[in-house]
């Protein structure tokens, strides 16, 4: 790396410290670089503001389409590699993800993830409201599942996880639900 990636790097490590612990809105750039221990002017070399640095770390986290794996016919691949992705980036996605995170990040995310899939569902025969819609929700719920196992701090094992998933998709939560004798459908539906 060079000394310039390096300072950049460092900004970036700086903020990312302050901003695990606090909002975006509590982080001023004189914090950033006293931390950083570099001058202001370094700073605006890199970034125009504090919410520039944030969006400049969100955006070298959602993988570019040609990033993506090829969709294979198994279930079990895309979601080993959104979980490989996510384990890679646990240390921003916890936090952008996470109650004090970033709302916004949530919905970029699911859209780079979705452009590839309908480049590879495009010969579907769904109605594209439909697919949208089907996407949405599935994307929604791998999110929020793996949000969820991060911060749980993986106490399912993976394989587990994995069957989870496998059997809620195909078999849909309100059947896993409807089988518990507390609830049953009526009170579900």
């Amino acid at each position: 790396m060079n000394k310039r990636a390096d300072t950049r790097q460092c900004l970036i490590d700086a903020f990312w410290a302050l901003y695990s612990q606090k909002g975006i809105y509590k982080i001023t750039v004189r914090e950033i670089t006293a931390k950083a221990e570099c001058n202001r002017g370094t700073f605006y070399e890199y970034f125009l503001d504090v919410y520039d640095v944030l969006e400049q770390i969100e955006n070298e986290l959602i993988p570019e389409i040609d990033e993506l794996p090829p969709r294979q016919a198994s279930f079990d691949q895309p979601l080993n590699d959104f979980i490989k992705l996510y384990d890679q980036n646990s240390r921003y996605y916890n936090v952008l993800l996470g109650p004090k995170g970033d709302p916004a990040f949530g919905v970029k995310l699911k859209e780079g993830v979705k452009a590839k899939l309908k480049m590879a569902l495009a010969a579907t025969q769904l109605d594209p409201a439909e697919l949208e819609y089907t996407l949405e929700f599935v994307l929604s719920a791998m999110i929020g599942i793996l949000t969820y196992w991060f911060q749980d701090v993986k106490a399912m094992p993976k394989e587990a996880l994995l069957a989870l998933v496998y059997r809620l998709m195909l078999h849909g939560a309100l059947t896993d639900l409807m089988r518990i004798p507390t609830l049953g459908p009526t009170v579900l539906l």
